[in-house]
């Protein structure tokens, strides 16, 4: 027996809502002459947004998440909260950010209707797909360098004749794009390597269900968002 837990996804509709009304305050934190971060503004301070909820979450992870999903302890008010803290930007992002890449929004929706299925399914008393989206949310939130990349890069100073003050900031971007590609492949790689077996398991046992299909057909989009990332990291261009 399903039931909708309205009270979290209230919650969540809530947070995204602030997240959202956020964005144009902070970006007057952004003073520069550059016309075309300017333009950029909303989409750097999502990134940065984003990056910094992501940090926390993992702090919070390590600290008490991850300790009890290793004793196989599963509570469905933490997966809500984190769940509802690393979506909201996502939602937020699709309303306030103008002009973003289709894969970005695709792999928005895609996290908007798994926090929707989390609000549903509980995972204390039974296997279900709702222990799956935990366990890529989790290895999604370690990466968070990735969206402060996102946010910093549009800072990269260009050009021949650059000052020593430009070199360092460029420096210290170059080390952020480098640390997040490394961490970035780490975790995805995992997080793959996880699911595929979990997969093999469903199909030889003979449990593989049309929600777990669903999930796993919906799982796509995210792992073709990821790729297109991990490769545009690693090739080092600015522009996405």
């Amino acid at each position: 027996m399903y039931s909708f837990d309205v009270r979290y996804y209230s919650f969540f509709l809530c947070l995204s809502y602030c997240v959202y009304r956020s964005y144009k305050p902070l970006s007057l934190l952004i003073n520069t002459n550059n016309k075309f971060i300017m333009v950029k503004r909303y989409y750097i301070i999502k990134n940065l947004i984003k990056s910094a909820i992501m940090g926390f979450i993992t702090i919070f992870l390590f600290l008490f998440f991850i300790p009890n999903l290793l004793n196989n302890i599963w509570i469905d008010s933490y997966n809500r909260l984190i769940g509802a803290i690393y979506v909201s930007n996502d939602l937020a992002g699709l309303f306030g950010v103008p002009n973003l890449p289709k894969s970005t929004k695709i792999h928005h929706i895609t996290t908007v209707f798994l926090y929707t299925l989390i609000c549903i399914l509980s995972t204390e008393k039974e296997d279900n797909i709702g222990k799956l989206i935990v366990i890529y949310t989790i290895f999604s939130c370690i990466p968070f360098l990735v969206n402060s990349y996102l946010g910093l890069r549009f800072f990269y100073n260009r050009g021949d004749n650059l000052t020593l003050e430009e070199k360092k900031i460029n420096r210290i971007i170059d080390i952020n794009r480098i640390t997040a590609f490394y961490i970035y492949l780490v975790s995805c790689l995992f997080n793959w390597l996880f699911h595929g077996l979990f997969l093999i398991n469903l199909i030889n046992e003979g449990k593989l269900s049309l929600l777990y299909i669903l999930y796993y057909g919906l799982l796509v989009f995210i792992i073709n968002d990821d790729i297109i990332l991990l490769t545009w990291l690693k090739q080092n261009k600015l522009d996405l």
